[in-house]
């Protein structure tokens, strides 16, 4: 589990395990700033993307991070 703050958002990537096949999956939750009243959003990368755990955390982040960035567009 990798987390992060960013643009006041709280962001935390998981590594999930794809069905055996020795790749990760990124998954990235992102809790809003309490000025902001929204649930949580989840969201998920491609299933066995990432080699490894950690490179599957950091891809979360990022995917995290490209969402906030959007929607400040």
């Amino acid at each position: 589990m990798l987390g992060e703050f960013y643009q006041d958002y709280h962001l935390v990537g998981f590594a999930l395990c794809a069905n055996g096949t020795g790749h990760w999956t990124s998954k990235v939750t992102i809790y809003p700033p309490p000025k902001i009243n929204r649930s949580p959003t989840v969201l998920m990368g491609a299933e066995g993307l990432c080699a490894t755990e950690a490179e599957a955390e950091r891809e979360a982040v990022r995917m995290g991070k490209n969402w906030v960035d959007r929607q400040a567009s």
